[in-house]
């Protein structure tokens, strides 16, 4: 039986009296072991300091799910599960869901197959998560999908995703209440040429005061950038 394990190594920097750094990684540190596959690990700190880290585990005889766990007293805390029932995260390679911090609030969003983007959210330092609120409705005939988070100066979530239908394009929703409402969408990439993103492609985000930045890759008629 396979086992997967999830690690963390540590990072220090130490000065010599020229000046020179030196960079030595600590022995890793489990995080987790599975049976079943894990994807897309996260790592945040919390405002004291504490490492959590998320990650994605699926498998064909288990429902996908989210983990979280916190690095206390030299080692990693019994993991979380974020996503509380009936929803479940639609996880992939290489993401799936996104994680930012404020104080001690730990917000996870993440896509639901067919139901939209979802937003977990911790009001304890990740020890519990509530049930998921909505941040994009399911979408007829179309989906959205590649969601990005990022917290604003008043510790708010601000939130992008991809809005498929008829073509693909970079939606933005930002809460004033702490994540529980979300205003409605604007489109990211509505001055940059061709009117489309990538479609595979997770855009990344940054704020500062009353701004967003946000990063992405543009599709102006199938010319990349």
């Amino acid at each position: 039986m396979k086992i997967n394990l999830l690690l963390l190594s540590l990072l220090f920097a130490g000065f010599s009296a020229q000046a020179q750094t030196t960079v030595l990684w600590s022995d890793s540190s489990v995080v987790t072991s599975t049976t079943n596959p894990i994807t897309a690990p996260r790592i945040v700190l919390l405002p004291d300091g504490t490492p959590l880290v998320t990650w994605g585990v699926s498998g064909n005889t288990i429902p996908s799910q989210i983990w979280c766990s916190r690095f206390e007293n030299g080692a990693f805390t019994s993991p979380v599960a974020v996503v509380q029932d009936p929803a479940v995260p639609s996880l992939f390679g290489f993401g799936g869901y996104d994680v930012a911090v404020s104080d001690s609030h730990v917000f996870i969003v993440f896509e639901q197959l067919q139901e939209g983007i979802l937003l977990a959210r911790s009001n304890d330092g990740g020890l519990t998560f509530a049930s998921p609120t909505i941040v994009q409705e399911h979408i007829s005939g179309g989906y959205a999908t590649l969601a990005s988070i990022v917290v604003d100066g008043a510790g708010n979530p601000v939130v992008s995703y991809i809005r498929e239908k008829n073509g693909a394009t970079y939606q933005v929703r930002r809460s004033t209440d702490g994540g529980f409402i979300f205003n409605e969408p604007t489109t990211a990439n509505a001055p940059a040429p061709g009117n489309a993103v990538c479609e595979c492609c997770t855009s990344d985000l940054l704020s500062y005061g009353d701004s967003v930045w946000m990063v992405f890759r543009n599709n102006n008629q199938n010319l990349r950038d």
